[in-house]
């Protein structure tokens, strides 16, 4: 059994804070299991992965998966997605931007990363999307690393 990344460790602290939504997303997740328990909080949880090594363990674990660079359009909106922060600022704008495409009217956005991926420093980028997202009445959260 793989180890539990701190991202992981970080959204795996928050469950409780999740009430019960219809689908769910989870966008890049880590090689770890931890993706069962934010299943538990789902009707359906769809991951979707950029790193085809990701793709194949979680495969294997018997997930939801697909690998691809950006998830596609679903047949109904999701009710929560996860977003393990990018390292490269112009990658998380595209995924802020999909994500927004893709989330429910009254869904819920999770931002995750270390203090080292620069999470600190995504309220910038959060603070621009926040109006566009904002009008769409979409709710962002971050969830900042302890560490």
């Amino acid at each position: 059994m793989p180890a539990v990344k701190t991202t992981s460790q970080i959204i795996a602290r928050n469950l409780r804070h999740h009430t019960q939504c219809g689908n769910g997303l989870w966008i890049n997740p880590e090689q770890d299991l931890t993706w069962r328990e934010a299943a538990d909080s789902c009707t359906a949880l769809k991951l979707s992965c950029q790193h085809r090594g990701a793709f194949l363990f979680h495969q294997q674990a018997g997930a939801e998966v697909e690998f691809t660079a950006f998830p596609g359009a679903a047949e109904q909106a999701f009710g929560w997605i996860i977003l393990n922060l990018p390292r490269q600022k112009a990658l998380l704008h595209m995924l802020l931007d999909c994500a927004a495409s893709l989330l429910a009217e009254d869904g819920l956005v999770w931002l995750a990363g270390e203090n080292k991926a620069g999470i600190k420093s995504a309220d910038k980028v959060l603070d621009r999307k926040s109006t566009r997202l904002n009008s769409s009445h979409i709710p962002l959260s971050r969830m900042p690393s302890s560490a």
